[in-house]
């Protein structure tokens, strides 16, 4: 696993840190597979926040279903990742480093 994580970050260098809350009493599935060189799937239990490095530009899926049955999943919401952006403070050391400090 880590070897992938490693060369999606040497293919993208727009990766940002996301997090998404699940709150509700649901078990979700968040999902992105839109991009030919990214993909991502995990189970996101109720009250559980899910932190991920994704591309900005891609967009998490958010499924869920209240019986375990594979007919009965329903795409809640699709978000861009850029909106659910924390700030790791990159962009400050970045800066910093490039001033100087």
């Amino acid at each position: 696993m880590n070897k992938t994580i490693s060369s999606v970050r040497s293919q993208r260098s727009n990766l940002i840190l996301c997090c998404y809350f699940n709150a509700t009493s649901n078990v979700q599935v968040a999902t992105s597979k839109k991009l030919p060189d990214w993909s991502f799937e995990q189970v996101v239990f109720p009250g559980q926040r899910l932190l991920l490095e994704a591309p900005s530009d891609a967009y998490l899926e958010i499924h869920s279903s209240h019986v375990v049955d594979v007919d009965s999943v329903q795409q809640l919401l699709s978000i861009r990742c850029d909106r659910l952006r924390v700030d790791d403070g990159r962009e400050q050391v970045t800066l910093m480093l490039k001033n100087g400090i």
